[in-house]
């Protein structure tokens, strides 16, 4: 003879560990985005920092200015934002509401990838063209 027994959890009563896995994935999730994210930042900025001696202040203006306020009320301009693509990554890794409409995570990977790889190659170039010279 052959028995089944099925064991549910009572309902109301919470599953301390599944809330705990799942809260670990979600912030898995926002730090995997936020590295993503940060990391794009930094090439970008530093792709600025070699080409202009203004790259503070463009970098500013550009975190200011655009990431603080056009890309948030421009809805055409979202995809020229690297805080929107984080945001769609973030999105898409934790399905979290990011309190507005994200980007999905193709053309969130394709402007990420966009600004690190175009980063670094115009880092590379020039600082292949950088010459140190000595006091004479």
């Amino acid at each position: 003879m052959k028995a089944t027994v099925l064991i549910r959890p009572k309902e109301g009563i919470l599953d301390p560990q599944g809330e705990a896995v799942g809260d670990a994935l979600r912030t898995l999730g926002f730090a995997v985005s936020g590295l993503v994210g940060g990391t794009a930042y930094a090439i970008g900025f530093t792709a600025l920092g070699v080409v202009t001696g203004r790259a503070l202040l463009i970098g500013l203006g550009y975190t200011l200015i655009w990431e603080g306020v056009l890309a948030g009320l421009l809805e055409g301009t979202r995809f020229l934002s690297v805080r929107q693509a984080t945001l769609g990554v973030a999105t898409a890794l934790t399905g979290e509401d990011v309190g507005s409409d994200p980007l999905g995570i193709g053309l969130s990977s394709a402007i990420l990838l966009a600004v690190t790889a175009g980063g670094l190659a115009v880092t590379a170039v020039a600082l292949r063209r950088f010459q140190l010279r000595t006091a004479d």
